[in-house]
């Protein structure tokens, strides 16, 4: 059984520990690390190389399309997925992470919802997600 190593980008802690327990719900994902703004996310998916990176649309001065034409400029072409306020229609941040080489897009979970709520709601969209864009990869 093959480890799938993703990589979180995103400033907000609580949506860290969203998606970080969200993600344990399939043992065979493992968090290889979390960043919470572009330079650092650059420097640490270098050096991690994950498998899949979970991206946020808008960062602490800078864009989520920025970060993804950083890393496809550098070379690197696992997946990524940006991390959207809703699925239903594409805004133009969005857009334009796809146009910059986003692999995709998922709903980032409700933090209103009660922590439990927002778990079981990454656990039922965003690990399918994750494993189309692999499998599609191949």
């Amino acid at each position: 059984m093959t480890t799938i190593r993703v990589f979180i980008v995103e400033a907000s802690v609580l949506m860290h520990r969203l998606l970080r327990l969200g993600l344990r719900e399939e043992a065979r994902i493992d968090v290889v690390g979390i960043a919470v703004d572009g330079p650092s996310a650059l420097a640490q998916i270098a050096r991690t190389r994950p498998d899949v990176v979970l991206l946020a649309l808008e960062l602490p001065g800078t864009r989520g399309a920025d970060i993804v034409r950083a890393l496809r400029e550098s070379g690197f072409m696992a997946p990524i997925l940006m991390l959207a306020a809703t699925t239903s229609e594409p805004d133009s941040a969005m857009l334009d992470a796809l146009a910059a080489g986003a692999s995709g897009y998922v709903s980032r979970p409700s933090t209103g919802l009660e922590a439990e709520h927002s778990v079981a709601e990454i656990a039922r969209t965003l690990l399918p997600k994750i494993k189309t864009v692999l499998a599609e990869r191949k």
